[in-house]
């Protein structure tokens, strides 16, 4: 079942990559991340939760006020769409520069995997997690200079949010 399942969301075009990805970092590098969805209890404390109390923390930053969105002044698309390709591009080169990694490094991280609780395969979904992070905050600020409506810019809030507490 959890297999089909995999299956069928890997399939979706980019969506597919991008649960990739994410399911990668919830099962935090372990090889069983390619053959099936990771358990809800792991989505929950790795992605969801944060996702939730964002939820609730733009909620009460803006005081419940989701309807008046359109009369705030401040547009979050500018801010995003100002600051993320410089991160994001950034994130990139780090990621990048990944592969040129001293071999003493990973064979460190592979001698002592079992007293760090983590292994080198570690590495590449905590570097590529924040980048579908920081894709993702574009794309919802995308979204909101197209479509400009009070919904998209409390959402274009909550993601900005939502990345402030992923950086941390």
């Amino acid at each position: 079942m959890m297999f089909k399942l995999y299956r069928v969301l890997r399939k979706i075009p980019v969506l597919g990559s991008v649960f990739r990805i994410v399911n990668a970092y919830v099962y935090s590098g372990r090889l069983v991340y390619n053959t099936q969805v990771a358990p809800l209890n792991l989505w929950w404390s790795k992605v969801l939760k944060k996702m939730f109390y964002m939820l609730v923390f733009t909620i009460f930053v803006l005081q419940g006020d989701l309807f008046h969105m359109a009369s705030l002044k401040w547009e979050p698309a500018d801010t995003i769409l100002s600051i993320f390709p410089s991160v994001l591009g950034f994130g990139i080169g780090v990621y990048g520069l990944m592969f040129v990694m001293p071999t003493s490094f990973m064979a460190f991280l592979i001698k002592n995997q079992a007293k760090l609780k983590f292994g080198p395969e570690i590495i590449h979904v905590d570097m590529g997690y924040p980048l579908v992070v920081y894709a993702s905050v574009m794309l919802v600020a995308i979204f909101d200079k197209i479509l400009s409506t009070p919904l998209m810019k409390f959402m274009c809030v909550w993601a900005l949010f939502l990345w402030g507490c992923d950086c941390i």
